[in-house]
């Protein structure tokens, strides 16, 4: 299954479904951004500790979703792929999911859910170069 076979979902409820999951696992990472850029005290380190949990267990169902629709079948290059961040077919398939345009526009289409969810997209997408930049130089 090629990246663009990815975000292939079965029916209008899978998709919507899919859109919930995903909108979870942005809420969640929102939070936790927010926590951690801002934590002062250790209540807000062990909060953040307990979101960066709970964002594992909310990526799960996409994680076996990629693992149902695409074979594993090892690093497509050499080792060296590995280190500078492309990985198995998987991986590449697990980041598309979580944050890519494609998978985010097919579940749109085949739901019929509003355009706007975009908008929710790219609002993480800000709000996690904001939260390195604060971080790194603020």
């Amino acid at each position: 299954m090629s990246n663009n076979e990815t975000s292939v979902f079965h029916s209008p409820s899978d998709a919507r479904k899919f859109l919930g999951q995903i909108a979870r696992v942005w809420v969640v990472w929102l939070a936790l951004l927010a926590i951690l850029a801002f934590a002062v005290s250790p209540w807000n380190w062990a909060i953040g500790g307990v979101l960066l949990v709970a964002l594992l267990f909310l990526i799960v169902p996409i994680q076996q979703r990629v693992d149902r629709d695409v074979p594993q079948d090892g690093f497509d290059e050499n080792r060296a792929s590995l280190f500078l961040g492309r990985g198995t077919r998987r991986d590449r398939a697990l980041r598309a999911m979580l944050g890519g345009a494609g998978p985010m526009a097919t579940a749109l289409r085949v739901s019929g859910a509003d355009p706007r969810w975009v908008l929710l997209r790219h609002l993480v997408f800000v709000a996690t170069v904001a939260a390195a930049f604060y971080l790194l130089f603020g």
